[in-house]
């Protein structure tokens, strides 16, 4: 078989192939001209390239009358190449994202039960091409997506336990087409393609035989200029982990950075690093406008700043030169005060909280649960806000000085224990002067 297609494509497969360190291949088939297209390419492959083996998965989601036929034209084509063939059939649910939506999910699901069987060692091969990197490009470009999104389709993935490769992505689908034609490999295109109520056949159908009228090699120029978006993006994307990696520190579990780090950053670089910060956690980020807003807040702030973003799923907020990113259950319910002491082990003591647990540790050594009694009436703990406990003990000005040289943030202050020690009348906060409690060797807060 001589072809300029698998030529390019063999120098492609070799660079992605390099990077991962995988030679089993679990190539994705549907019965289209470009998934058995790829098919065909990847066994003329795995003939030079000995040590790659291969295997063909395909989904019908019996959405069509002709999916059988589909199942019938997949299976024949492995059995005539000997090619370990399983196909999956499903049923596809609209979950009121839209059918194609509800089909690519269910899809997923069954590549990911598939690669499962087979403990993850092998990486998923995919038939995308250009043309369906600048559909994607535009639709997320016409709904309005991020950076990100417009980077469009990804040549790598990596998931918790394998990769997905799109090694055609970079090729046309003419040239795609035309290697199916001039190798006469049997295939079945979908008769839905042609339908415009589909945003993307809209624009597949619509809008780039217009595009392609005027810019005829626009399809492939696109794909090449997204992969270097995606290598530009990624390598942002390290520089700014690394600046999280550095300087993210935490105070008793609550992370935060020192607000000096941002004097040299724009508010566009500011924005983007809190966009990686919060999605390091899962968390959704803000729409742009708020997000920038706050860090041109995050840039100016003063010292004595108290600037607060809040969502459903975290809060960040500037206290005493330092951003803080707190899970918004857990800040919220530092506004309930009510508190429960125990004893959780013959040598640690806790104070229970809502939000977390403030435990002081005893020197096992020195102390058995004889003691325990002895101990509470030797001290009392309490809250600021106990007024009645300590408007004889303790002055405002006191709590003030304390906190500040603690640096307890303000959002913390009404729920920090407090500590008398009954025989000298000595009051301090939790985790000062551990060494004037009898016994107690350490303190830690658990949230």
């Amino acid at each position: 078989m001589q072809s300029s297609l698998f030529a390019d494509f063999t120098d492609r497969l070799d660079k992605i192939l390099s990077t991962i360190s995988i030679n089993h291949l679990v190539v994705g088939v549907s019965g289209g001209s470009d998934s058995i297209a790829l098919l065909h390419l990847c066994i003329h492959y795995a003939r030079i390239r000995s040590h790659i083996t291969f295997e063909a998965v395909h989904v019908n989601h019996n959405l069509q009358p002709i999916s059988a036929q589909w199942v019938a034209l997949c299976s024949s084509f492995c059995k005539k190449y000997s090619v370990k063939f399983t196909k999956y059939s499903i049923s596809v649910q609209n979950s009121g994202k839209g059918i194609e939506d509800a089909a690519r999910t269910a899809r997923t699901q069954c590549f990911i039960s598939h690669m499962s069987l087979i403990s993850f060692k092998g990486t998923l091969v995919l038939a995308h091409h250009a043309e369906d990197q600048l559909e994607t490009i535009l639709m997320r470009l016409c709904q309005g997506s991020g950076l990100q999104g417009l980077c469009g389709i990804k040549h790598t993935v990596k998931t918790d336990k394998y990769f997905t490769i799109r090694p055609l992505l970079l090729f046309s689908k003419s040239r795609i087409t035309h290697y199916a034609n001039e190798n006469k490999l049997p295939f079945i295109d979908d008769p839905t393609n042609t339908d415009i109520h589909f945003s993307r056949n809209y624009i597949r159908n619509e809008l780039l035989p217009i595009i392609q009228s005027k810019w005829p090699c626009v399809a492939t120029n696109v794909a090449r200029r997204a992969q270097s978006w995606q290598s530009d993006i990624h390598s942002y994307a390290e520089y700014l982990q690394t600046l999280l990696d550095t300087h993210q520190k935490s105070f008793y579990g609550f992370d935060y950075i020192h607000l000096s780090i941002f004097n040299s950053l724009s508010c566009d670089t500011i924005s983007l690093l809190l966009k990686t910060w919060v999605t390091r956690y899962g968390w959704y980020t803000v729409n742009q406008k708020r997000l920038l807003d706050f860090s041109c807040q995050i840039q100016s702030a003063l010292p004595t700043s108290r600037a607060v973003l809040m969502t459903d799923q975290y809060v960040l907020r500037i206290d005493r030169n330092r951003l803080f990113l707190i899970p918004a259950k857990v800040y919220h319910a530092l506004s309930d005060e009510r508190y429960n002491i125990r004893w959780i082990s013959p040598s640690i003591l806790r104070v229970e909280f809502p939000f977390g647990n403030f435990n002081l540790e005893f020197s096992h050594k020195k102390i058995s649960s004889a003691h325990h009694s002895c101990l509470s009436s030797t001290f009392n703990i309490f809250l600021v806000t106990d007024q009645k406990d300590i408007k004889a003990k303790i002055s405002k000005k006191y709590i003030k000085n304390t906190f500040q040289q603690r640096q307890i943030p303000i959002f913390l202050r009404p729920v920090w224990p407090w500590l008398c020690y009954k025989k000298s009348n000595i009051i301090f906060a939790f985790g000062t002067d551990i060494s004037k409690i009898p016994y107690a060797i350490d303190y830690s807060i658990d949230l």
